[in-house]
């Protein structure tokens, strides 16, 4: 496995200029604007459902979710403008089966909700929508909890990678971010 320092690095030294990507769970689009000042990507698809969950835990569910898509949409103004961004306000799981306006992709970037049980599902589907030669990006991949947002939540990402690897055994981690809060690419072999 190769490592890179940051999340933004790995995107940008491993995604081909005028690529196609969507960033799953965007909060306020500070990664996402990274991603479009910082790589030469095409055309990047914003999913969100910008929406309080009974069953998400962590702080974020309690802030002001109205706040956090308008503040999306004013940094992603410019890119919208230039048809480079499209924002769909939906649930990942939805939206990656039904939403057929997005095509295949060459990168997903899944910062979505980082329970096993969601992040499972996540993987397996926003894998069909990813080109043959495209690539998965998983945030916040440790075990064990970090900001006391309790175990499951965020142990979820590295089980349902190592659950879909194995049931996908054509995918595997190439690389992984050195961070603190690590992003891993999964690829097709």
């Amino acid at each position: 496995m190769i490592h890179l320092p940051t999340r933004i690095d790995m995107v940008r030294s491993l995604t081909p200029a005028g690529s196609i990507g969507a960033e799953i769970g965007v909060y306020r689009a500070d990664f996402s604007l990274q991603i479009m000042e910082q790589t030469r990507t095409k055309m990047l698809y914003l999913v969100d459902p910008w929406a309080r969950r009974e069953d998400y835990r962590d702080t974020i569910n309690a802030e002001d979710q109205e706040g956090h898509f308008r503040e999306t949409h004013r940094k992603m103004r410019p890119f919208i403008g230039q048809g480079r961004c499209k924002i769909i306000r939906g649930y990942s799981l939805d939206v990656a089966e039904f939403d057929k306006t997005i095509p295949p992709l060459d990168f997903c970037f899944i910062d979505g909700y980082h329970a096993f049980g969601a992040a499972l599902p996540d993987l397996f589907l926003w894998s069909e929508r990813v080109k043959p030669d495209g690539v998965i990006f998983l945030h916040d991949y440790f075990e064990g909890p970090k900001g006391g947002a309790g175990g499951d939540w965020f142990s979820g990402v590295p089980k349902a990678v190592s659950k879909f690897i194995a049931a996908n055994p054509e995918w595997s981690i190439t690389h992984i971010s050195d961070e603190d809060l690590p992003t891993v690419r999964l690829a097709r072999e």
